[in-house]
């Protein structure tokens, strides 16, 4: 008879360990993803798996053990920048070229517009190697900075065909800024100002 009650309580703490880090995983709205050096999918969480589900025929080719890599060159080879790039990021990650990478891009769909930020980070420390890929949506951070685009440019127009000029004084640095009508109004040249 052999007691093995400590080699019980390592099993239930690494089982509730496990659940633990999923569960944190499952809480968090960007889509990851942790892959092997060979690109392999390790672990996702439910973000993860949710958009691989609308977004992919065959979602499987997004889950656990499917070669994420195999999924971007397969994009890449269709002509897909994004894909390219992203293959591209996670390779420089993975050779630790680099330790993080990441990049913008769009992701529309048939009934929406929408963007999402890619970052590929590389576990820290010594083991094997572990890259997190994280997709996070960035739709309405776009959206605003579209907005606030179209914003300036009818503020502008309207300034102009108003004949009105607008100005700038920062009062931090003492700096004075015209626009081009306050020129004209004045009848000073920019360089002379």
């Amino acid at each position: 008879i052999r007691n093995i009650t400590d080699r019980r309580n390592a099993e239930k703490a690494l089982l509730e360990s496990g659940r633990f880090n999923q569960a944190t995983l499952d809480a968090l709205d960007a889509h990851l993803a942790v892959l092997d050096k060979d690109g392999k999918i390790l672990a996702t969480n439910q973000a993860w798996r949710e958009f691989a589900e609308l977004n992919e025929a065959d979602w499987r080719a997004m889950s656990e053990g499917a070669n994420y890599l195999a999924v971007c060159e397969a994009a890449a080879a269709k002509g897909d920048l994004d894909a390219s790039r992203t293959l591209d990021g996670i390779r420089e990650v993975i050779a630790a070229l680099k330790t993080t990478w990441s990049f913008e891009y769009p992701c529309h769909s048939p009934t929406e517009k929408r963007w999402f930020m890619c970052r590929v980070t590389r576990f820290p420390g010594d083991g094997p190697v572990r890259v997190v890929v994280a997709h996070e949506n960035i739709t309405e951070r776009k959206q605003a900075e579209a907005w606030l685009t179209d914003s300036q440019q009818r503020l502008e127009l309207a300034t102009k065909s108003a004949h009105i000029g607008v100005w700038d004084w920062s009062v931090a640095t003492n700096t004075l800024v015209w626009d081009t009508q306050m020129y004209e109004l004045y009848g000073v040249r920019e360089k002379d100002f």
